[in-house]
């Protein structure tokens, strides 16, 4: 179980405990389960976008990437990727006090696409400036929480979607999705969007 550490002006290539490296991506790439990675404060300026499927946590260690400071660790992107954020066949993770930034981009697919995981937690989280969904779950997913975040699907104009969409492939594919404590705002679609029936309700 280690904590390593992520700084603007960190660098991918060092062993982020020692020095801190530079990018969630890489952060993602090599955290395992009971390992903590913290961000310092800054604009982390991402362009296309996250792929976090590589290594999952567990019940008793999850893998956390938290906020180290003021929770003004902001990932911003751009408009070249289909999803900004995309967490796709990974477990046990928990995001706390960070800041997903979709740019203020035209894009209309998902700041942040949850397929196919089990087990994560968002809280104290920040979501904005997307013209798509701001999370989009889809595929086969459960126990997702989202906890005392807020959510806004686009700061600049009202041209947008929903601000949590969720999307089951089947009955019972997705269940035990918790929306808790949100603020919610700024949309032109719903809150919390189900576009097919749930195991669980929301």
């Amino acid at each position: 179980m280690t904590i390593f550490t992520v700084s603007t002006n960190g660098d991918d290539s060092n062993d982020g405990q020692n020095q801190p490296w530079r990018s969630l991506q890489h952060a993602a790439n090599t955290a395992r389960a009971g390992d903590t990675v913290l961000f310092a404060d800054g604009t982390y300026n991402l362009g296309g976008g996250d792929d976090i499927n590589r290594h999952s946590g567990t019940a008793d260690a999850p893998i956390i990437f938290q906020a180290k400071d003021s929770a003004e660790a902001i990932f911003q992107y751009d408009d070249s990727a289909t999803n900004k954020v995309d967490i796709e066949g990974v477990d046990h993770l928990k995001f706390i006090g960070l800041v997903f930034d979709g740019g203020k981009g035209s894009d209309r697919n998902a700041l942040v696409r949850i397929r196919n995981s089990n087990h994560l937690v968002f809280e104290d989280c920040v979501f904005r400036n997307t013209f798509g969904h701001v999370l989009r779950i889809t595929g086969t997913n459960s126990h997702i929480s989202i906890d005392h975040c807020e959510v806004f699907p686009n700061s600049i104009t009202d041209t947008s979607r929903d601000g949590v969409f969720i999307f089951a492939d089947s009955p019972g594919s997705v269940h035990h999705v918790t929306v808790r404590g949100c603020q919610i705002h700024h949309g032109d679609h719903d809150a919390v969007h189900e576009h097919a029936a749930l195991q669980t309700p929301v």
